[in-house]
């Protein structure tokens, strides 16, 4: 807190697949010690995010969002939010932000991903959430329509906070330089030194095996990442393994590809002052990447195998909880 300031809000906007879980749970961890030295206000029920009130300002001239926002204009010293529903705020939830506390010193923290990983891990999580889409069409309709997924459009979403608190709120933070994300977290945004034993947390990846047979489950009406996490299912993952390794194809993308070299470029050219340590040249590392899938063929070539995984979800019903 510099000196003579009476709040200074971190509003942590994501975004997803950038260890949002992994920050989320060290600030609410941290928030229940005595002296912590900030608060994370706004929490409901069992979230470690603020969600609900993300959600919420959406439609901040609801009583909802207005008994939060009440809420916000009592907070003082350095306060927290962190929601990656946040990317999703209109102009007039950022503006009640800023409204229920004009005088608030704000920070905007954003993290920003390789795209070229960002684009297979925010595919396995579509397929964990019930998507049937393959990897090539998700992302050969990200290289022809960028602007469909919203991480793939990061200056809309960055001139839409600065328009409220200023270009100079905007801290962007390169996810891919970063070990710890929570950790980096709270020394740079909190001036907090975890301890050595804390861990970092991640939520569970699949390979493109997994994600496989996970699409299948979610084409057949199942829910596909709670099959995953029943028991025996990694013999029927060695079976599928087994059987699908002729069907294995793989593809890549670079930065030669005019879609994502412009995202760069305008990340440089219009935010570049405000990405942390960065001072010129080229923004992401690694430059090509390949990527491995099953080709959906190999279930017409094991029509047994369809039975087999269709009967392997019926009997763990409590984990495969069939579509509504």
């Amino acid at each position: 807190m510099a000196f003579g300031e009476r709040v200074h809000l971190v509003i942590h906007v994501g975004p997803h697949k950038t260890g949002t879980t992994s920050i989320q749970k060290m600030l609410l961890s941290q928030s229940s010690k005595e002296d912590c030295g900030f608060t994370y206000p706004l929490l409901c029920g069992d979230e470690i995010g603020q969600h609900t009130f993300a959600q919420s300002a959406c439609s901040p001239e609801r009583p909802a969002c207005q008994r939060m926002l009440a809420v916000l204009k009592t907070v003082e010293g350095l306060c927290v939010l962190s929601s990656e529903e946040l990317c999703y705020l209109p102009a007039s939830g950022i503006r009640s932000l800023r409204d229920a506390l004009p005088d608030a010193r704000v920070t905007i923290a954003y993290y920003q991903r390789d795209i070229l990983s960002l684009l297979q891990s925010w595919w396995q999580e579509t397929v964990k959430h019930g998507s049937v889409r393959t990897l090539p069409d998700f992302a050969f309709g990200c290289v022809l329509a960028p602007s469909q997924l919203h991480l793939l459009v990061p200056d809309t979403l960055l001139k839409g906070w600065a328009s409220f608190f200023g270009r100079d709120a905007i801290r962007i933070v390169r996810y891919d330089r970063v070990s710890d994300v929570a950790k980096q977290f709270a020394s740079d945004f909190l001036a907090l030194d975890l301890p050595a034993e804390a861990l970092a947390f991640s939520n569970p990846s699949y390979d493109y095996i997994d994600c496989e047979m996970m699409r299948f489950w979610n084409r057949q009406g199942f829910w596909g990442s709670g099959v995953v996490q029943a028991p025996d299912y990694l013999d029927v993952r060695t079976e599928f393994a087994e059987r699908s390794s002729a069907f294995t194809r793989n593809f890549s993308l670079n930065y030669s590809r005019s879609a994502f070299s412009t995202i760069e470029e305008m990340l440089i050219s219009r935010w570049g002052d405000r990405i942390e340590g960065f001072d010129g040249g080229q923004l992401f590392e690694v430059r090509e990447r390949l990527y491995s899938y099953i080709d959906p063929d190999v279930w017409a070539a094991h029509p047994a195998l369809i039975d087999k995984m269709r009967a392997f979800a019926l009997q763990n019903a409590a984990f495969s909880c069939p579509k509504r």
